[in-house]
Order: structure tokens, then C-alpha cells, then sequence
């Protein structure tokens, strides 16, 4: 048909093969059917596949043919923030960026919303209930569909009791069901078997209608339980999908976030990745959002489980290829691709016997972060004064007063927030700051005796707290998460991290643990015995860590980060020196090169050319760094008095000061100056790797 679009030949086929739902059609359009609806709301529940979005299309459909505008609403495609909603509502009206919602819907069309996925609205849903739909014109209803009944304080509230309908969706009738079978083509003779498996569940069956329309299979469906149905159906659809490239990218989507057409281009053959995710797009439990393709929860669950039982050895090869292509992302890129690409690597945790308890994935992503304001002042400093007593409130006092930028607000909606996070990052320990608060005085002293700062490196701190539960991870598991990976990697000076334990010692310091964070001091704290667990990021720094984090996604584990004999050495700038002009004097001699503490330290492990040769790898570094003096005429001289006296030495000092042609005290200058600059062309790569100075 002429103007039609894929999109319009794809609601065809979902009307299509709608069944069922009658009661709520009809009560959906006998409210379109009066000038002003007998509720205001209308709020469907019920759990996952159980149809709640093709109801909601369904509805949408009624909407357009009673005259009334439908605005579709995906919770997933939102920021949970009012300003998200508002712009989504202003794409959905036609309007540009500067266009007054309100004043749209207010303009005599009549209109309907509906919003899916109400389980990740957190508080947004509370900004919902008394400031979105309150100010909706009389006539203009709302659907929202999720799988939580509202919150108490819709009921509780006596002006909603008349405006709320309450709509609990459960599985399909044996007549609807049988209905759903003979429309996707399942024969009669397999019904009443497939209706025995499945209870009606709309999802089963839709997995049971494409796996024997894709394999034509006559295997009986026979569980040794019900709750098995999904991961039966979806192993059957896995062995029948076209070829080894599409259960590849099944299994992608089910144990990454979300995956788009560039993801796929990565994992698969390139030329296919387009059609491939045309035909991931197009299946009956996936759906796509503004990121990618995405499978329906139940679904992911049971295609990732059950590929981890079938073949751990290619569920680990898929694990490690999707998590090297976030870490590079969190590596090399900034800004929003790299906060998307950390949310992506943090979960990637969420099958770890170690960090699934402290999550709650779906609360954490209803949730936003943003600077704080004034008026968060008091709030924080009351929650950490009710916590924790009146000296951890004086520290988040001053902090707040003078480094806000520390500070990182965790909300719900606008009216409420959640929590908050700080993370201060500091090369010097301030009196007044150390006096004010015990904490940064104790991992300064910790770091002092344990490990010193060289010059320009820098220690970070942080504290956090939810309002409600102090240190219950759950709500800002991700946030938290997500924020430390990316001060980790942002910030290329940081020598130590340290993390506050006011609380819950039982649970957060095997955690720490597990991101190889170890105790430290511990000590009374206002009203609390407080803990600080650190981790030297010069003797493990980050690309090892991320490494050792591969293998604790999958199998957990929170022994120390690496055996001694792997970890790096951290000099002191002096040790330094007198280890780079120890290596000149033996810089002939492999055997003297291979006891040089400087094989254990960054510049020569992380050094290009290392390959395994750590002796080499030094004489090399060496080599390079006396070159860097040769770049001038006026150099030349300082050049040649090092390589006379290491590089290709003469037999004596005296011997190399005759050949330059120098008084001898000539010749010492010009060593002395070349060593310094020797010297601090490698400390600059010690202290900052070689990939920051190329």
C-alpha cells in the first residue's frame, strides 16, 4: 500500500494475532466513550510476558478509532526525570525542544496516555500522581502498565479512590490460548498439549508458536515442572534458530543490557550484522528500545542460564568478548559513551555470587544522578548526623561547604532524593580538613605508612549514604558502582582509593574485598566503629584490576588482588633515582640488569616492548630515554657524556672526559645534568604510564 511503513505492516501483524483481554477492551472504550471517563487512571499489573504491552497497543488502537489522540510512553526509553518525561511528551506532540507541553494538551484535542513498564519509575511515579496527571484536562485518561500494583499512596490518598481502576492481568483463558496457537499457525492435534505446558502464559506460547513454525518441531513438551516452560521453549528455539551467527547473537542480548547493530558487528561476521539485528528486532520477545535490542526479562534469564549450562566454555568466551569491548570504551572515550559503557561493564556483575545480593538492577536504573543544590545542604547533613553522629555531620558539612563538586546527588524524582555519594579526590592533606574530619587523616596516615604519595599523586575518599537505610546497597549499588569505575579511570594521578565502612561490616567488606579493596584503619568515628578499605592503584592499576574482575564476574571469589610476586613495586621518587643510575652503572651487564627493583615497577612492566624480557625491557627504557636528550645541537654534549659513561662506556671517566675533549669538571656537569634528565623521563612514565606520553 502506498505510504505504508515497516512500522505500520508490523502493528498489522501484532492486531493480527491479538487475542483475548475482552473485559478490559471494553472497559477502555466505554471510558473513551464518555465526554469525561468514569476514572482518571487505569492501571494494569500483572507479572513479566504476561502481555501487558500488546494490551497496551491494543489500546492505543481503540483510542485512534474512538477519535483520540494515544501518547505512547516506554519507561525504558526514559531518564526517570520529569525534564525526560516532558521531552518525550514534546516528541509525541510534534513539538520542538522550547514547546509548552501543557499548553498542547490543554488545546481541545482530545487525547489519551499510556505509559509501560511502570516497574522502573521509581519516585517518577510519585511526580505522576501529584503534579503530571492532577494537571491533565478531565477528559484525557491514562493507562499505565507495569508489574507492581500502585504504590500505597495512590490508595491511601481518599481523591484517588474514585479516579484509580486497579486491573490485575493474568494468563489467557484455554479458549484464548487455543485462539493465540491456531493464529501463529500451531496445529489443532498439538493444543491441548502445548495449553497443559504453557497455563496460558502468553509469552510460552508465543515461544512455542515460533519455535514450530521456525523448526516445524513435533518433540512433545513435557517439563518435570511448570516453572521450567520458558527455559524448555527457549532452548528448543535456541537449537533451531538459522545458524550458529543468530544463537550467537540471542546469546549476546540476553546476557548484555542491550545490544545494537555496532555490538553485533563486533561479536559476528560484519556483512551479516545488519539483517541479524533486523531479525533480533523482529522477535516475539525481544523489543527494541532507544539503545538496542533488548530481550524481555524471563527471556534473557533463561537463554543466559541455560547457555551457561550447555557450554560454559562459549558462555565465557561470549562473557569476555562483551566485557573487553565496555572496558575499551570505559578506557579510551569520555562523557556520556563512557558512562554508557560503565553502566554496561557494572552489569556484567550481576551473576556474581558476590555482588548479585547487593543489587537491585531494577530500582537502581528508575534512578538519576545529579550535582547537588543548596537546598540538599540540610537534608544530607541531618541523614549523616542521624546515622553516624555529629562528627561524620561537621566532615559532610565542610565538605559540602567547600568542595560541592565532590558531591553527587542520587534522586527518584525532583522531589525526592535518594542519596548521596561522595567522592573527593585529593593530592594533599589539608589540617584543617584532617582535624574537621578523622577519616581523611587516617588514609593520609595510612598511606604514609604504608605506601607514601610521590609527588603529584593523589588519594581518593568516599562516603555515601541512602536516606532511609544509611548503607543499604541495594538502591545505589549501580550508581555507586558506576561512579568509582569511572574516578578509577579518569583519573590518572590517583595512587591509593579509599571507601568509608560505617556500617554493615558483615556485608561491605567482603564486597570491597571482591573489588580488591582490602581493611585498613579502622576507628570510632562520632557514633560509629568506622572501617576504610583501600587499594594501591600504582601496585595494581586499573587495566590489571579490570582484568582480574573478568574472571570474579563469573565465578565470584575475594582473595587479595594479586600474589605478591605480581604486584608492582612502588618506589619513592629518591629509591627511584638511585634504582635508574644503579641500572646505567650495569646497563652492559644482563645479570645486574635482571635485580633492578625497576623490573617490579610500572615503567619497565607496562613498557611497550617489555614481551616478557623484563632485563631487556630496561636496557630498552634506558636506551630511549638517554636518546630523548639527543634533540638538539646544544644537547649534544650532554648525550655524548652519558653514552660514554653507560651506554658504550669508556673504561674509566677520566678516559670518556679526554675523549669529549672536556675538563673533567666539564664532563661531571654534563653527566649530572643528562642523568637528571634521564631520570625524569622515566619517573614521568612511572608515574603516569607510557600511553599518557607518547
Amino acid at each position: 500500500m502506498a505510504g505504508e511503513t515497516i512500522g505500520d505492516r508490523r502493528e498489522h501483524a501484532r492486531e493480527r494475532t491479538f487475542v483475548g483481554r475482552i473485559a478490559e477492551q471494553e472497559l477502555w472504550a466505554a471510558a473513551l466513550a464518555r465526554p469525561t471517563p468514569n476514572f482518571a487512571v487505569l492501571w494494569l499489573h500483572g507479572p513479566g510476558g504476561v502481555g501487558k504491552s500488546a494490551l497496551l497497543g491494543r489500546f492505543s488502537r481503540i483510542a485512534r478509532e474512538a477519535g483520540v489522540a494515544p501518547i505512547q510512553c516506554d519507561a525504558r526509553a526514559l531518564a526517570a526525570t520529569p525534564d525526560s518525561f516532558q521531552a518525550l511528551l514534546q516528541r509525541a506532540l510534534g513539538l520542538d525542544p522550547s514547546g509548552d507541553v501543557n499548553a498542547r494538551l490543554h488545546d481541545g484535542v482530545r487525547r489519551a496516555v499510556l505509559i509501560d513498564s511502570a516497574e522502573i519509575l521509581g519516585a517518577l511515579e510519585d511526580w505522576l500522581r501529584t503534579q503530571f496527571v492532577p494537571g491533565l484536562p478531565a477528559g484525557c485518561p491514562v493507562v499505565i502498565a507495569g508489574r507492581n500494583a500502585p504504590a500505597a499512596a495512590w490508595r491511601s490518598d481518599p481523591g484517588w479512590c474514585d479516579l484509580l481502576r486497579v486491573v490485575s492481568l493474568r494468563n489467557l483463558a484455554p479458549s484464548e490460548s487455543r485462539a493465540l496457537l491456531q493464529l501463529r499457525g500451531v496445529p489443532d492435534e498439538r493444543h491441548a498439549e502445548l495449553l497443559a505446558s504453557t497455563y496460558g502464559h502468553p509469552l510460552a506460547l508465543t515461544l512455542v508458536a515460533d519455535t514450530a513454525l521456525q523448526s516445524g518441531d513435533q518433540t512433545p513438551l513435557d517439563p518435570a515442572r511448570p516453572a521450567d516452560v520458558l527455559r524448555i521453549l527457549l532452548d528448543r528455539f535456541l537449537d533451531r534458530s538459522p545458524d550458529d551467527q543468530h544463537r550467537l547473537a540471542l546469546c549476546a542480548t540476553a546476557h548484555a543490557r542491550v545490544i545494537n547493530e555496532a555490538r553485533l558487528r563486533e561479536l559476528l561476521d560484519a556483512d551479516l550484522a545488519p539483517a541479524i539485528y533486523r531479525w533480533l528486532s523482529g522477535l516475539s520477545f525481544a523489543e527494541r528500545g532507544t539503545e538496542g535490542v533488548f530481550l524481555h526479562e524471563l527471556a534473557a534469564e533463561c537463554v543466559d542460564s541455560e547457555l551457561r549450562a550447555r557450554d560454559p566454555a562459549q558462555y565465557t568466551e561470549l562473557h569476555l568478548r562483551l566485557r573487553a569491548s565496555f572496558v575499551q570504551t570505559v578506557l579510551h572515550m569520555r562523557g556520556a559513551e563512557q558512562l554508557r559503557a560503565a553502566t554496561d561493564f557494572c552489569w556484567m556483575h550481576r551473576y556474581s555470587p558476590v555482588s548479585q545480593p547487593m543489587a537491585d538492577w531494577s530500582l537502581s536504573r528508575s534512578l538519576y544522578a545529579t550535582p547537588p543544590m543548596a537546598a540538599d545542604r540540610s537534608e544530607l547533613i541531618e541523614a549523616v548526623r542521624r546515622f553516624e553522629g555529629d562528627a561524620p555531620a561537621d566532615a559532610a558539612r565542610y565538605w559540602f561547604d567547600h568542595r560541592p563538586d565532590a558531591f553527587t546527588m542520587v534522586r527518584s524524582s525532583p522531589l525526592r532524593t535518594i542519596g548521596f555519594i561522595c567522592l573527593l579526590v585529593l593530592e594533599h592533606a589539608d589540617d584543617e580538613a584532617c582535624a574537621i574530619d578523622a577519616r581523611l587523616a587516617a588514609a593520609f596516615d595510612h598511606a604514609r605508612a604504608t605506601a607514601p604519595l610521590r609527588t603529584g599523586e593523589q588519594i581518593q575518599l568516599m562516603f555515601w549514604a541512602t536516606y532511609e537505610g544509611h548503607q543499604d546497597p541495594r538502591p545505589m549499588y549501580v550508581q555507586l558502582s558506576v561512579r568509582s569505575l569511572l574516578s578509577w579511570v579518569n583519573n590518572p594521578r590517583l595512587a591509593w582509593s579509599y571507601n568509608v565502612v560505617p556500617a554493615l561490616p558483615e556485608l561491605w567488606l567482603p564486597f570491597h574485598a571482591y573489588i580488591a579493596h582490602q581493611p585498613g584503619p579502622s576507628f570510632a568515628f562520632g557514633k560509629t566503629q568506622t572501617v576504610l578499605t583501600a587499594h594501591d592503584w600504582r601496585r595494581q592499576p586499573i587495566e590489571p584490576f579490570l582484568a582480574m574482575m573478568s574472571e570474579r564476574e563469573l565465578h565470584g571469589g575475594v582473595e587479595p588482588p594479586t600474589p605478591e610476586r605480581d604486584a608492582l613495586l612502588v618506589l619513592s621518587q629518591e629509591d627511584f633515582i638511585e634504582a635508574v643510575r644503579a641500572a646505567l652503572r650495569g646497563f652492559t651487564r644482563e645479570d645486574e640488569l635482571a635485580q633492578s627493583p625497576l623490573c617490579r615497577c610500572r615503567v619497565i612492566v607496562e613498557a611497550p616492548d617489555n614481551g616478557g624480557r623484563p632485563p631487556s625491557a630496561l636496557r630498552s627504557a634506558l636506551k630511549r630515554a638517554a636518546d630523548s636528550i639527543n634533540q638538539s645541537r646544544k644537547d649534544e654534549k650532554l648525550y655524548s657524556a652519558l653514552t660514554l659513561t653507560y651506554i658504550n662506556p669508556a673504561p674509566t671517566q677520566e678516559i670518556a672526559a679526554e675523549r669529549l675533549g672536556l675538563p673533567f669538571s666539564t664532563y661531571r656537569r654534563h653527566l649530572s645534568a643528562s642523568l637528571e634528565r634521564v631520570v625524569e623521563w622515566l619517573w614521568q612514565r612511572e608515574l603516569h604510564g607510557w600511553t599518557a606520553l607518547k
